[in-house]
C-alpha cells in the first residue's frame, strides 16, 4: 500500500499524548512546579507537535512564570492547529491582560465567546478588565451575561 502525505498529515492533526502523561504534567502545573511542567510539556511537544493540550499547558506555565510573550506564542500555536479552541483564546486573554494589553485581552475573550457563547469565565474576565478601566456600566453588562 502506497503512503500518501495527506494520510500522514491527517494522522498527526490532533494527536495527543497518552492521558497519563498529560495528567502527570497537569499535576506538576497544579502543584506549582511551573518550570518542570513547562520543561516536560516542551519535551512532549517534540513527540506530539500537534498537541493543543500541550501548547495550552506550555502557555499556562509560561504565564505563571511571568513569561507572557512565550505564553501568548504557545496559545497562538494551539490556535494554528485548532482554530476553534476556545480555552486557548481565553488563556491568551488572561496572558494579554497580565502583560498589560487589556484591549487585546478583551478581543481574545470575545473570540473565545464566538466559539463557546456560554463561556461564563470569559464574560467575567471582560467585566474585570472593563471594571479596571473604569467602565463600570459595561462591566456590569458583561457580568450579567
Amino acid at each position: 500500500m502506497k503512503k500518501h502525505p495527506q494520510n500522514e498529515e491527517a494522522k498527526n492533526i490532533y494527536q495527543e499524548p497518552p492521558s497519563e502523561l498529560l495528567q502527570s504534567i497537569i499535576n506538576l502545573y497544579t502543584q506549582g512546579q511551573l518550570q518542570q511542567a513547562l520543561s516536560e510539556s516542551n519535551q512532549m511537544l517534540e513527540q506530539f507537535p500537534n498537541s493543543v493540550v500541550l501548547y495550552n499547558i506550555s502557555g499556562a506555565s509560561n504565564a505563571g512564570l511571568m513569561q507572557f510573550d512565550a505564553a501568548i506564542d504557545s496559545y497562538k500555536q494551539a490556535l494554528k492547529i485548532k482554530p476553534d479552541y476556545a480555552e486557548a483564546y481565553y488563556n491568551m486573554g488572561v496572558a494579554l491582560n497580565d502583560k498589560g494589553d487589556p484591549e487585546a485581552a478583551i478581543e481574545s475573550y470575545k473570540q473565545a465567546l464566538k466559539i463557546k457563547p456560554d463561556y461564563a469565565e470569559a464574560y467575567n474576565n471582560i467585566g474585570n478588565v472593563l471594571k479596571d478601566q473604569g467602565d463600570l456600566e459595561a462591566a456590569i453588562d458583561s457580568y450579567k451575561q
